[in-house]
């Protein structure tokens, strides 16, 4: 718009009457406007027009700043006095000079004095200041909000509006229910927030990029935001929440209504482009490193990416408008935030857990599709229970079978709140009997144990050869014992060499895996179905027959005596031996059935299990994995109903419930320790079919 103004006929005879302008100058300035340099030597012009720092900022900051009496801390006087054009050298030229037809001769570019590099930086402070307590502060946005549903409701293309002033809003009569808000200022309230930040498992990133999103739920949120963008799909969401608010309002009588919800949309992030204010020393160089920091200024042009909800009405609204929100975010997206939301939105957390109690009283099953919006139970709020679970987090805090995820109180609660409050404490108590291996139990703990009994040649071989095994990532922890060096090796080389030979892996649970990887040495077919042929590599028969003259031994650092037994008998028959033992040995087969563990939390912990394995594995390999299988799986594969967690990883043996993701009636399920991912295997944040 700024260019087709200054080309105008009545505009352009205003800038060139008079020899006031030159005709290329007027040209070259709209050129500049759209971020078209006139010439390499003059590069300097569009930056002062959009770059960190420039025209345009430098005006309507200080005169916002002046007119919402928001303090700015720049010394605005000094800063112009600091900035220069500087000669920029062909060979350090950016991007968008390099494109300028005649690239092949200095530049002159906008810069700045050493000393005068902090005002610049103070400049996107300030300007960050601006957007959050004025351009982005809530009753603004609040005031948009309803500005734009009146600019909806006269349905007119947006350029009639320059035809308009405020007489559009204050002119009418009767006088419509958005402009009495905005002339009587009776804005709606905020009552949930929404972003990045908020989102449990966020792994924040540099200022540049966008906060990096867990699997599960970066998809969740591209939904979202695409319906945020698109006003119908806006309009639809509104309504949705406020039926939801109303239908709440209605169970919990006397509390109050919602009359009115109002969406804001994502801030969009600012983008910095790639020219930057360079930096110029006291003698005179210009490095490409120092140029003014492009974070900083990235700080400054991408606002906190947070949106509300708003709401209008009697009684509790801000707090049934938030209970229907976070509602719809979960059961429409699968996004959860917590209390953060609540926080951030200024609504009494206290006051909408209240109301959630009165809720599931009111409406039986309400939260059986989203377990972790239960009220938390009576016991989680008791400081015995706090510092239980402080305890539990200090054990698992470094847990790390998927990168993004860090088991702490917070992640503690949100698990045990997906449980039935009968329940919840009594998965508390379980969480406490796991056994958790940690890196001195897998590393130098195991080293001495292998060693133990071992000859003065013994070679060390994993037992599983791929490189997404925990066979093969036992070596690094085995090396934690700095006392002697296991010689470890493959299996081809172990062969070659002198001594006896001890293979090793992680857990021995029912004996499957490790029997699979025997019988593939023999070259016979695996006798469990469905097992990973590509575990090991068949050998030929001199190599056979070497293996059996060696002096055999299985070890491990977790083992129930099921899996030991099952290994012994093939092992024997292939006259191997029978030295087959573990650090850790479980007597029992099924932990948990044994652990004093009820009937009823036995059942949901299956139920979990089955839902999502049958909404991951039962949609990408459904031939291999039926709702049978599904469900015999549901306590750990093979139903070992394990209760054993390496620092690592959590073996498959373990209570699905406790590592799995995927959906539970229909909404995410949130594992306390997640396995990691198989290789070039992208899980989907709605727990459908994955995709390699």
């Amino acid at each position: 718009m700024s260019v087709v103004t200054i080309l105008s006929p009545s505009f352009f005879e205003l800038l060139t009457g008079d020899s006031m302008y030159k005709q290329s100058e007027v040209f070259a300035a709209a050129a500049a406007i759209v971020g078209r340099a006139p010439s390499t030597r003059h590069a300097f012009v569009y930056q002062l027009i959009t770059n960190v720092v420039d025209a345009d900022k430098l005006d309507y900051m200080f005169r916002d700043g002046f007119l919402t009496g928001v303090p700015l801390a720049v010394d605005l006087e000094r800063l112009l006095y600091k900035l220069k054009c500087i000669e920029l050298p062909v060979e350090d030229f950016p991007e968008p000079l390099i494109q300028i037809q005649d690239a092949d001769a200095p530049a002159l570019v906008l810069g700045i004095d050493l000393a005068g590099q902090r005002l610049a930086y103070d400049v996107t402070v300030a300007r960050t200041m601006l957007f959050e307590r004025v351009y982005l502060h809530h009753k603004t946005r609040a005031a948009e909000r309803v500005a734009f549903r009146r600019l909806d409701r006269f349905n007119m293309p947006p350029w009639w509006l320059l035809a308009f002033d405020d007489s559009l809003f204050l002119g009418e009569q009767p006088m419509s229910p958005e402009v009495a808000m905005l002339r009587d200022r009776a804005l709606p309230k905020r009552s949930y927030a929404l972003s990045h930040s908020l989102l449990p498992g966020v792994a924040v990133g540099e200022r540049t990029e966008e906060p990096e999103l867990p699997p599960e739920q970066a998809e969740s949120w591209r939904r979202l935001v695409h319906d945020l963008e698109r006003a119908k799909a806006r309009v639809r969401l509104e309504e949705k929440i406020r039926l939801t608010a109303q239908r709440f309002a209605t169970a919990l009588t006397g509390v109050g209504s919602v009359e009115e919800i109002w969406v804001d949309t994502v801030p969009a992030r600012g983008d910095l482009g790639t020219w930057d204010l360079w930096v110029q020393t006291p003698d005179g160089d210009i490095e490409v490193a120092n140029t003014y920091g492009a974070r900083a200024a990235a700080y400054a042009h991408s606002p906190s990416q947070t949106f509300y909800v708003y709401a209008s009405g009697s009684g509790h609204v801000t707090e049934l408008a938030y209970l229907a929100a976070e509602y719809v975010m979960a059961t429409r997206y699968g996004l959860f935030t917590g209390r953060s939301a609540a926080d951030a939105a200024k609504v009494s957390f206290r006051g909408t857990e209240g109301l959630k109690k009165r809720l599931e009283q009111a409406l039986p099953g309400l939260y059986d599709r989203v377990g972790r919006l239960r009220p938390a139970p009576t016991f989680l709020r008791t400081s015995a229970t706090t510092d239980r679970i402080a305890v539990l987090a200090g054990r698992f805090h470094h847990y790390h079978g998927q990168a993004k995820v860090r088991v702490d109180t917070k992640r503690v609660r949100d698990f045990l709140r997906q449980f039935p409050e009968p329940f919840a404490e009594e998965m508390l108590g379980v969480l406490e009997s796991l056994l958790f291996l940690d890196r001195d139990e897998l590393g130098a703990r195991l080293a001495a144990y292998l060693e133990t009994g071992a000859g003065e040649d013994e070679s060390y071989v994993p037992l599983t050869e791929p490189a997404d095994k925990s066979a093969s990532h036992l070596p690094y922890f085995l090396a934690d014992r700095r006392e002697t060096r296991l010689a470890v090796r493959s299996l081809a080389d172990a062969l070659e060499s002198p001594g006896g030979i001890t293979f090793f892996d992680d857990c021995n649970i029912s004996g499957t895996q490790s029997r699979t990887a025997v019988q593939v040495w023999m070259g016979e077919e695996p006798d469990a179905p469905n097992e990973d042929t590509t575990l090991a590599q068949a050998l030929t028969r001199a190599q056979i027959e070497e293996l059996k003259t060696r002096r055999v031994r299985f070890r491990f650092a977790y083992a129930h005596v099921p899996g030991i037994e099952n290994l012994g008998k093939l092992s024997a028959a292939h006259e191997l031996g029978t030295d087959i033992a573990a650090l850790h040995l479980e007597q029992r087969h099924k932990p948990l059935a044994e652990a004093s563990v009820s009937e009823g939390l036995l059942e949901f912990l299956r139920d979990v299990g089955t839902d999502v394995l049958l909404s991951t594995k039962g949609v990408d390999r459904s031939g291999d994995w039926p709702e049978a299988r599904c469900r015999e799986c549901a306590l750990g594969y093979g139903d070992s109903q394990n209760l054993t967690v390496m620092f690592y990883n959590t073996p498959t043996g373990t209570v699905t419930a406790l590592w799995k993701a995927g959906r539970f009636r229909g909404s995410p399920w949130l594992p306390l320790m997640p396995r990691r991912d198989e290789p070039g295997i992208v899980r989907p944040s709605n727990g459908g079919e994955a995709y390699t």
